[in-house]
């Protein structure tokens, strides 16, 4: 059985997915929601400066709220990720 954590993305998140790594945990998600968070994308790549191991990944995208300059953050994060290391976790909007 493989165990992982799903965080807010904030400006602690990377800081605490390298805690998770350091405890075994095997994955780490953060979650988008940026009207009232920090970019997952960036909170991301901070977790892969500072990871090795965990996987790490968004496990929730709401596109109506994603502004056009969300979209380019994401865009220019996703450009230089760590080999075999990102993951996507897809959902519906709504669905349990």
């Amino acid at each position: 059985m493989e165990i992982g954590c799903l965080f807010p993305p904030t400006m602690d998140t990377p800081e605490h997915i390298r805690v998770a790594e350091e405890l075994g945990y095997k994955y780490a998600y953060v979650y988008d929601s940026p009207a009232f968070l920090a970019d997952a994308w960036i909170t991301l790549a901070r977790a892969a400066e500072l990871t090795s191991e965990i996987r790490i990944g968004v496990s929730v995208i709401t596109p109506r709220l994603r502004q056009r300059p969300s979209r380019e953050s994401r865009r220019r994060t996703r450009s230089r990720p760590r080999p075999r290391r990102p993951a996507r976790v897809a959902g519906a909007e709504g669905q349990p």
